[in-house]
């Protein structure tokens, strides 16, 4: 299980963890659920279609469907938050599509997610992160991990 602690250290700042803390709440998403794999959550956001948030539980690398700029962005961090603070809100089940997709491409192969155009790999001491970004700018892959 992740705790509340590895949470907050992945946010890049004070206005995001304000603003994750905010949306750590069952009632907030529309829906989410975990595997043994992966966290996930859709909620509504100011666009059509509701924003997809991810998490892989084995290094806490995540992505979401949103245009943040920020990684992790609000509502993975309050994805998981949730988790920390009441697992027992998450219910387990199969992970849908969108899901299953992200974890063949970016987490269990180490392939890049369908929309990037730049992918960076950096290490420094042992630590290896990797960030996909797409046209516009988006982040939309990112794992970390640590060979140390």
């Amino acid at each position: 299980m992740i705790s509340q602690e590895q949470v907050l250290a992945l946010a890049p700042d004070a206005s995001s963890i304000k603003a994750g803390e905010a949306l750590a709440s069952a009632r907030k998403w529309l829906s989410v659920g975990r595997d043994a794999r992966a966290l996930w959550g859709l909620l509504q956001g100011s666009g059509k279609q509701p924003y997809q948030a991810r998490v892989a539980l084995a290094d806490l690398s995540s992505s979401c469907s949103c245009p943040s700029r920020k990684f992790p962005c609000k509502h993975g961090i309050g994805l998981m938050l949730l988790l920390a603070r009441q697992p027992e809100s998450v219910a387990e089940g199969a992970a849908p599509d969108f899901v299953e997709e992200w974890l063949a491409n970016v987490v269990e192969h180490g392939g890049v997610p369908p929309d990037a155009r730049i992918v960076l790999r950096l290490e420094r001491r042992g630590d290896l992160i990797r960030v996909a970004v797409s046209d516009a700018g988006h982040v939309v892959g990112f794992s970390g991990s640590s060979d140390a």
